[in-house]
């Protein structure tokens, strides 16, 4: 495995398209860069899990209506 696999497995693991890899974990125990980036990655999506979720705004049902009437007066 070359480190350009290796990052877009470790990609696809972020993503959740796969839960584990033999050989993505083979690569990153032997490629100090490849560890560092799934770290890095690891620790990011770490981070941004423990963030609020933001709250809509009150008039977002509204706007979004807004716009929908808008497009399809648009289109006729």
């Amino acid at each position: 495995m070359n480190c350009s696999e290796a990052e877009r497995l470790l990609n696809a693991l972020l993503d959740g398209d796969i839960d584990s890899s033999p050989r993505l974990d083979a690569h990153v125990a032997k490629c100090e860069s490849c560890r560092e980036l799934r770290d890095a990655l690891l620790a990011t999506v770490g981070d941004l899990e423990g963030l609020p979720l933001p709250e809509p705004s009150r008039d977002l049902t509204a706007a979004v209506m807004a716009a929908i009437d808008e497009e399809n007066a648009a289109r006729e």
